[in-house]
């Protein structure tokens, strides 16, 4: 019998004396020439990640770790439905010494914003107000009354805080939720 490729074996999973068995495998071999990284990307990057030009990879540990730009791509046509992500796959470069399969990589994606897309939101530290598991802000309305509105937090910068979800870009938040309550 021979393999149906030239490769390396990568693993052996089975001892002297174990039972075949069919569907389970003797030897699990790799092919070191078509080695490539794979990520699961947002469905909404989708677009973004199916040009190379928006791609880019490194492996960490191997010769060539810096960060690289790929001449092609793959973006699998069919998304998760539990995680809404579809599968990315990179091809590593022939000849890349030092890959081996289930190494860390990692992937980066140009990805613009899309046209009419909100942007980033942020608040000052101090408009955030915490009640026991409630992490909110007040909310400046049209009549001028502030409302708390629950939010949900991302990254600190500083003395601001990314809302990422919650509040909307311009919409006015109080600086002062003590003052703001009080005055509701």
């Amino acid at each position: 019998m021979s393999a149906p490729y030239a490769g390396v074996v990568s693993e052996v999973p089975v001892t002297q004396g174990d039972m075949v068995m069919p569907g389970r495998p003797l030897v699990v071999l790799h092919d070191p020439a078509a080695l490539r990284v794979s990520a699961a990307v947002p469905q909404a990057l989708m677009g973004a990640a199916a040009n190379p030009a928006a791609v880019q990879y490194e492996v960490p540990g191997v010769a060539e770790g810096a960060r690289k730009r790929p001449t092609t791509v793959q973006v699998l046509p069919a998304v998760d439905a539990a995680t809404h992500t579809a599968q990315l796959r990179v091809p590593l470069p022939l000849g890349t010494q030092g890959a081996v399969p289930g190494m860390f990589a990692r992937i980066w994606l140009d990805a613009p914003a899309a046209a009419g897309a909100p942007g980033r939101v942020f608040v000052p530290r101090t408009a955030v107000v915490r009640r026991s598991e409630l992490v909110a802000v007040y909310v400046i309305d049209a009549a001028g009354l502030a409302r708390l509105r629950q939010v949900r937090l991302g990254a600190v910068a500083g003395d601001q805080v990314e809302v990422l979800a919650g509040l909307m870009d311009g919409e006015r938040v109080a600086l002062d939720p003590q003052q703001a309550a009080r005055t509701r």
